[in-house]
């Protein structure tokens, strides 16, 4: 069984964080499920507390307990992780983030970590250079790319499957969010992702779709 999944995405818009929490949901009704973020950008502080939108969104929607979901760094800065951790003194450490996901496989069957941005995002760009990519690295979970099916999604979608196979990642395919399946530009680009990538789309959801279709 895979003991993990690294949810990316082929931008900082495209719905990663809406999938995750699909998928999510449907492993945890089989599974010992948890989320995990090594860097999150762009939080209130309410009251002395810690909000995060997408964090709330991901435990609300896959009914995830409390001791099921981590964020290794937090950051108020809705900036990319590098620059926001400038702000807050509180630089990425990959020995921090082994150590999260290690607890977190202890009490789970598997473990879904969700990326920030895209997969080229710097993490840490101080002394050293810390890519979001070493964490892939890291976890040696297979990549699942988030992607839309719009005008442009062939280049962006091909382009990150490429980049991850060069770094040796490996790659289950790709999930396509904002899915129109009437129009003939979203028909086309799902077939074209596939043949130029060579990489399968494992399900698509539909705008407002609350259901991955066709996964896994």
């Amino acid at each position: 069984m895979i003991k993990g999944l690294f949810i990316t995405g082929t931008n900082t818009d495209v719905g990663k964080t809406y999938v995750t929490a699909r998928i999510i949901k449907e492993l945890n009704k089989r599974y010992q499920v948890a989320y995990y973020k090594a860097a999150l950008s762009g939080i209130e502080i309410v009251d002395g507390k810690i909000i995060s939108s997408d964090l709330k969104y991901v435990c609300d929607y896959a009914n995830l307990k409390e001791n099921s979901s981590k964020v290794s760094f937090i950051y108020q800065q809705a900036f990319s992780p590098h620059l926001a951790s400038r702000y807050d003194k509180n630089f990425v450490d990959l020995n921090v983030i082994k150590k999260d996901l290690d607890d977190l496989s202890l009490n789970h069957d598997i473990i879904v970590v969700e990326g920030s941005g895209g997969i080229i995002c710097p993490l840490k760009a101080e002394d050293e250079l810390i890519m979001l990519s070493d964490v892939m690295k890291l976890t040696k979970y297979p990549l699942i790319i988030v992607t839309s099916a719009t005008l442009g999604s062939i280049n962006s979608a091909v382009l990150t499957a490429l980049y991850a196979k060069s770094l040796k990642l490996e790659v289950l395919g790709f999930i396509i969010n904002y899915f129109d399946k009437d129009n003939i530009i979203h028909q086309d680009n799902y077939k074209m992702i596939e043949k130029l990538s060579g990489y399968k789309v494992l399900g698509y959801l539909e705008k407002n779709g609350d259901e991955i279709k066709r996964f896994i």
